[in-house]
């Protein structure tokens, strides 16, 4: 065997038993066991309609993808627990969602904290579910996004943040975006694209393509 041929295979093997890539391996096994839910973080017209002041190009096209993906998250037999921020309970209809309309089976939360875990009682909905992994999106990347996912990994969850479904307002630094980023990741936060994830869960075939109107074009990064 040629001598660059076999450095290149035996570099394959040994990048396999990285940390990261077993780390991914266990979340697979972890989410067909059921253990996962979907985490939807404050989808609210507030955040993310342009037309409100602090909504932005990201905030409306990440909430095309969450509006047009989550629908397949929920037919693989995901339950979605949909955060909002509230100073109380609301009925579903009063909440102020944009674009997003969540299903009779989701759990709705309110909170009156930029983390779930100080602003609710989500902590102990999920225990009592028998949740371990959760599946995070919404707004704000900077703000609720991140301190509800380190929260939730102080308090012994998996966190995977499906990093094509979230975004940050007008009133969040983007400066601050790679930082919190390498944060997260620090606390043991992985990041995933949701059609890669989807490929991985219950029902959904990855030789089913998804109709035009879910290929959306990914998010761009911070300052492009």
């Amino acid at each position: 065997m040629d001598f660059d041929v076999f450095k290149a295979k035996l570099h394959q093997v040994l990048d396999f038993f990285k940390p990261e890539v077993q780390a991914e391996t266990r979340v697979k096994l972890d989410l067909a066991a059921g253990n996962a839910a979907l985490l939807i973080i404050d989808v609210q017209k507030e955040f993310a309609d342009p037309a409100q002041g602090r909504g932005n190009t990201e905030t409306r096209n990440v909430t095309k993808r969450i509006n047009s993906l989550i629908p397949a998250f929920r037919a693989a037999g995901m339950p979605a627990y949909v955060v909002y921020f509230s100073d109380y309970e609301k009925n579903p209809q009063d909440i102020d969602f944009y674009m997003f309309r969540p299903m009779p089976q989701d759990k709705l939360i309110a909170k009156d904290e930029d983390s779930a875990f100080k602003g609710s009682n989500i902590k102990q909905i999920l225990k009592g579910d028998k949740r371990k992994t959760l599946l995070a999106c919404g707004f704000n990347l900077n703000a609720c996004v991140f301190k509800t996912v380190m929260d939730a990994r102080d308090n012994g969850f998996e966190v995977i943040l499906l990093q094509d479904l979230t975004g940050n307002d007008n009133d969040n630094d983007r400066s601050k975006t790679a930082d919190q980023i390498a944060k997260m990741k620090k606390r043991g936060v992985k990041f995933v694209n949701s059609i890669d994830l989807l490929e991985n869960i219950g029902d959904f075939k990855k030789d089913a393509p998804l109709p035009p109107s879910r290929r959306l074009a990914p998010p761009k990064p911070p300052g492009q």
